[in-house]
C-alpha cells in the first residue's frame, strides 16, 4: 500500500505552502476524512482524487510519486490529456468516474 506514503506528501506539502489539510480538501472538494483512510491503510487514493489534490496544491502529480510507486505510461498520457480538458470537460469526467462507480459525490 502507498497511501500512507503520499498522504504525508500531501502533508508535507501542505506544510511547505502554510495550508492545513483541513484547507486542501475545503478547497479541493473532497472529504475530511480522505487522508486519514489512506494514512490507517482504510483505502488506496483514487486516481480522481489525486488530481484534484494536485491542482489545489499546484504540484504536479508526479511529485507525489518520485521515490515510491512510479506512474505508467498510460497514467502519463492521461495526465497529459487532462490539462487540456475545460472544467466543463473534468466535471463530466469525474461525473462519468462517479457513475462507473456507483456512487455520488
Amino acid at each position: 500500500m502507498y497511501g500512507s506514503e503520499i498522504s504525508e506528501k500531501i502533508k508535507a506539502y501542505c506544510y511547505e505552502r502554510n495550508m492545513k489539510v483541513s484547507e486542501l480538501l475545503r478547497v479541493s472538494g473532497l472529504s475530511a476524512h480522505l487522508i486519514d483512510d489512506w494514512q490507517n491503510g482504510k483505502t488506496e487514493p483514487s486516481f480522481p482524487a489525486l488530481i484534484r489534490i494536485c491542482e489545489s496544491l499546484s504540484i504536479d502529480i508526479k511529485d507525489l510519486f518520485v521515490g515510491g510507486q512510479r506512474l505508467t505510461v498510460s497514467q502519463i498520457e492521461i495526465l497529459e490529456e487532462w490539462r487540456v480538458l475545460s472544467d466543463i470537460q473534468r466535471s463530466a469526467i469525474f461525473d462519468y468516474i462517479d457513475a462507473m462507480k456507483g456512487c455520488k459525490r
